[in-house]
């Protein structure tokens, strides 16, 4: 039972002191910009951030501006992006498709399944046509034994999820075609989350998003990672840049202040550790939708000609979404297993094992402990 007058005092306390915290920050965001504004980016295009190791992200800036203004096609009344009928009218030139995948797993020791579930969802505007999924994967311990019996398991739904999505891609091209669309990825896509793994994990993994590009490229297509990133990297850079003291603010915070509504930030070259081990040219930059709503929109060296195409079709897409690109709400809601489909897949699971002569108990669970034991992603 809560100690309700322990939790009270324990949050006035604390409340107290994040507010006299965030007012420090508020003050070091109004100094640092004006530290931004005054950037001389001609200067930065020299900086070597091999010196400086690999341990933190660099963003190096790789254009003349460090804010690139909305211009005629997504020009529109971004002030309220619940009106987003204009946005789709100047989408009709374009192609996107998004893709996204659940997992549900056992977290046995030796995994009695996993169910992988793909969202994808295509509109091409200019043709009116669109098709969605909800792509079903199911493996079995011996699926991952195939893979590499050395490696970990979440490296091995990390390939899983990498190469069936490709796969599901491959169908959409058979089917339709790759070619001129814009592909949206989430977290999946990008390589932030591996940088606390060891350089064998971040190899097999970087491979495999490298290879998945490759082939995205070559057929024509656009393969962009979309992400709500508190990633401080654009301030690392100036921190060793101006030789600065620790800056306690992120990247998102910087552009917020600085973009409109449909602006975004210059283009970055990505410097981190899992680019480099990779051997792959990553550049990034920072888009606003809306107050508070910064996204960070990543590609590979080949698309940077593109830029301003991929900052339309990002920002159209979320106006159209309320503030996040509708295709990958759509790829979200198809991938996404809810409570009484798991319950299900469990109970079809646990049936198909009984008829087989298994039983759960072998592997040392019972049901409640097995239910419990499941997860979604």
């Amino acid at each position: 039972m809560l100690d309700l007058n322990k939790c009270i005092n324990l949050i006035n306390a604390s409340l107290t002191d994040y507010n006299k915290k965030l007012q420090e920050e508020n003050k070091q965001l109004k100094e640092f910009i004006k530290i931004v504004n005054n950037l001389d980016l001609d200067l930065c295009k020299n900086f070597n951030p091999d010196k400086f190791g690999q341990n933190l992200e660099i963003l190096q800036p790789f254009e003349n501006s460090l804010i690139n203004s909305i211009d005629d096609l997504v020009q529109g009344p971004v002030d309220d992006i619940k009106e987003n009928k204009w946005a789709y009218e100047k989408l009709k030139s374009f192609k996107t498709i998004a893709i996204d995948t659940s997992e549900m797993f056992t977290t046995h020791y030796f995994p009695v399944f996993i169910l992988m579930n793909i969202g994808l969802f295509y509109y091409d505007y200019k043709n009116n046509d669109y098709i969605e999924y909800s792509i079903p994967k199911f493996f079995t311990k011996y699926h991952f034994d195939e893979i590499d019996d050395d490696r970990s398991i979440p490296l091995k739904i990390s390939i899983l999820r990498l190469e069936n999505e490709l796969l599901v891609l491959e169908q959409i091209d058979n089917e339709k075609s790759l070619e001129e669309s814009y592909i949206m990825f989430d977290e999946s896509f990008s390589s932030n989350y591996l940088k606390s793994s060891n350089k064998d994990i971040i190899r097999a993994i970087m491979e495999k998003i490298k290879h998945n590009i490759g082939y995205l490229i070559k057929k024509n297509a656009k393969p962009i990672g979309i992400i709500y990133s508190l990633s401080r990297g654009f301030v690392n850079f100036l921190k060793f840049f101006y030789n600065m003291e620790q800056i306690q603010l992120n990247d998102k915070q910087i552009f917020n202040e600085i973009l409109l509504p449909g602006e975004r930030s210059c283009i970055f070259k990505v410097h981190n550790l899992t680019t480099k081990i990779a051997d792959l040219n990553m550049y990034a930059f920072y888009l606003k939708i809306s107050d508070n709503n910064v996204l960070r929109i990543e590609f590979e060296e080949r698309l940077k000609d593109k830029v301003n195409e991929i900052q339309h079709v990002v920002f159209l897409q979320s106006i159209m979404g309320g503030g996040y690109p509708i295709c990958m709400q759509r790829a979200h809601e198809l991938a996404y297993i809810n409570e009484k489909e798991r319950e299900f897949i469990f109970e079809l699971i646990e049936e198909k094992l009984i008829k087989e002569g298994i039983k759960l108990s072998q592997f040392g669970f019972t049901k409640k402990q097995e239910r419990k034991l499941i997860k979604i992603i």
